[in-house]
């Protein structure tokens, strides 16, 4: 996890699934439970796929993973 300021980071993960490697995913903050929902649920009805309803990760900040059209994930995360 890169800390750029007190609101932007930049977190990269690597996939360790076998097979050709890719991008993991990114994750961008975007606030608390019902705006990560919110946003899920309009990507979602902009025809895209959610493959992880709001859930909460390892260290207790609340998630949620959407698709894009090429399968990389876009992991919208709870603010800390």
């Amino acid at each position: 996890m890169l800390k750029f300021s007190d609101d932007v980071r930049l977190e990269l993960l690597k996939n360790a699934e076998p097979g050709p490697q890719r991008c993991s995913r990114f994750a961008i903050s975007v606030g608390g439970p019902e705006m990560i929902e919110a946003l899920a649920r309009a990507i979602e009805n902009d025809g895209y796929e959610c493959s992880q309803h709001l859930e909460k990760t390892k260290d207790g900040r609340y998630r949620a993973i959407v698709l894009d059209p090429d399968k990389n994930e876009l992991e919208l995360v709870e603010e800390n």
